[in-house]
């Protein structure tokens, strides 16, 4: 389906002249539609790795559930999965309605990688940070992923070895070039010092909101919210089916 096609039926859900939406779980991605029913038919999708269909994972079910009742359009919304057997009920209430969302994993490296070729994420990120990013020595490598969400999930000796195997695996296929050591970069180490930046919570609000409501035009008070809330033209609920 072409650009034009998907923007003409979402403004048309949107408009009310179309009732039932039957989607793909790509439009669970944080789209805002005014969808007050959201029932999912199937909870399991093709996995190439394991050879079979496997359950969908808990927090992309849940993102799929958000898509109903959203605040802009409809005062309430309700979610279905369709269960084919009693036993499923049982698992599915159990699993996706009682459950926990799984952790949130970094994509910037592969956890099970061995060595640097069966970490394709970890090697596109290096090289891009090098090429375009200018980051053109270990050390000022290594300052960056440390301020990655991935520097939270690995130790630092894991993730210095995951950054080292990578960048000898690029020079040893041509990609990039090492150059030797530099003495502006040693200097560097040597001057540097770690600022520990500590967020005061003590407040009604943290700083980065008082930053936000700077923005002209941008009105963050909850009475603001309230007063924009837009419900949708639609007489009864919209549906949206995965």
């Amino acid at each position: 389906m072409s650009n034009q096609h998907r923007e003409k039926i979402e403004r048309a859900f949107k408009n009310g002249k179309i009732n039932c939406l039957v989607a793909t779980p790509t439009l669970a991605q944080g789209i805002n539609l005014p969808a007050r029913r959201v029932i999912i038919r199937d909870y399991k999708r093709w996995n190439t790795a394991a050879g079979r269909n496997i359950p969908i994972s808990v927090m992309e079910i849940k993102q799929m559930m958000g898509r109903a009742g959203r605040p802009k359009y409809d005062s309430r919304g309700e979610s279905w999965i369709l269960a084919k057997s009693e036993q499923e009920v049982n698992f599915l209430a159990e699993k996706y309605i009682s459950g926990q969302p799984e952790n949130v994993i970094s994509k910037l490296s592969n956890p099970n990688a061995k060595k640097a070729e069966e970490d394709p994420y970890l090697l596109t990120h290096v090289l891009s940070m090098i090429s375009t990013g200018d980051l053109r020595d270990r050390d000022a490598l290594g300052r960056f992923f440390q301020k990655t969400f991935l520097s939270t999930q690995l130790s630092t000796e894991d993730l210095a070895s995951r950054i080292d195997d990578s960048i000898n695996w690029l020079v040893n296929n041509s990609m990039i070039t090492r150059e030797g050591e530099s003495e502006v970069v040693k200097e560097r180490i040597l001057q540097h010092v770690e600022e520990d930046i500590e967020e005061n919570w003590e407040d009604l609000r943290p700083s980065w909101v008082n930053s936000a409501a700077s923005i002209p035009g941008l009105d963050i008070s909850e009475q603001s919210i309230v007063e924009k809330k837009i419900y949708s033209p639609r007489e009864g609920p919209a549906i949206l089916v995965y």
